[in-house]
Formats: C-alpha cells, sequence, structure tokens
C-alpha cells in the first residue's frame, strides 16, 4: 500500500473512534437524566404511601398522625431495580433515601433524599456527583 492509503486508513480510523466515543458520552447524558426523572417519579410514589400510613389510624395498621412502622413497600422495590432504598423514621419525621446502584460520575451514586413532616412532602434533594453538591428540588418546608 501506499502512504497516502495508509494515512487515510489511520485517518478513517480516528473519525469513526471520535465518533463512537461522542455518542457513547450522548447515551451516557441522556441515561443519566432519565434515571434522575424515573426516580424523582419514584420519591413521589413512595411519598405517597408514606402519607397514607400517616393518615391512616394505628387500629387499621397506619401511623395515625405518627411515621413509626412506616416501611417502603416490597412493590415499589422489587419494580425499581436500579435503586437501593434506606429510610429514618420517628414519630413526626420520616427521611427516605433512594441511593443509585450504578456508580457515575467520580465512581459515586446518584443520592435522593425525600424528607415528610406532619403528613405530607416537605423536601426532595438530589446529591449531584458530578458537581458534588446536593441541590434541593422541593423546599416546601415555610409555615
Amino acid at each position: 500500500m501506499g502512504t497516502k492509503q495508509l494515512l487515510l486508513i489511520v485517518l478513517g480510523v480516528i473519525i469513526v473512534s471520535t465518533a463512537v466515543l461522542v455518542s457513547l458520552e450522548i447515551f451516557d447524558t441522556q441515561f443519566s437524566g432519565q434515571i434522575k426523572d424515573m426516580a424523582i417519579q419514584q420519591m413521589h410514589d413512595i411519598s405517597s404511601f408514606a402519607v397514607a400510613h400517616w393518615k391512616k389510624p394505628v387500629d387499621s395498621g397506619g401511623g395515625g398522625g405518627s411515621y413509626i412502622g412506616f416501611k417502603i413497600p416490597s412493590s415499589i422495590k422489587e419494580d425499581v431495580l436500579s435503586w437501593k432504598f434506606d429510610t429514618r423514621v420517628s414519630n413526626n419525621e420520616l427521611n427516605f433515601f433512594m441511593i443509585s446502584k450504578q456508580l457515575v460520575f467520580n465512581k459515586q451514586p446518584y443520592l435522593l433524599q425525600g424528607v415528610h413532616k406532619g403528613g405530607r412532602l416537605v423536601i426532595i434533594k438530589l446529591f449531584d456527583p458530578e458537581k458534588n453538591i446536593w441541590k434541593t428540588l422541593i423546599d416546601d418546608t415555610a409555615e
């Protein structure tokens, strides 16, 4: 082969490789956005169960104005394979966390925190591993 042909082959390989890498990066960014959107939807689903528990009388298996005894339903845990869940329960406050099983930027997971007080969702925070900061998505703590 001539020098020009080898140069064209090398140039073609570089262009194709660059195009593949750029397309993978675009896909990863869109996929990360979809993961966050689905997680926020799951957070709202968990929230509706928490409100129902808080409002339901103790005699009927609820909290009767308390979050004690609240557990994230297994139907949600089984439905979402890419998240782990954790809860911290007290009488008048419920903190629940969603931790992505996938490590993303800087080998850290996405974290979502929801806070319930008085039978309603008052805070949703998202830990952005790319910027290493917590972003407040909802803050309804004003009384």
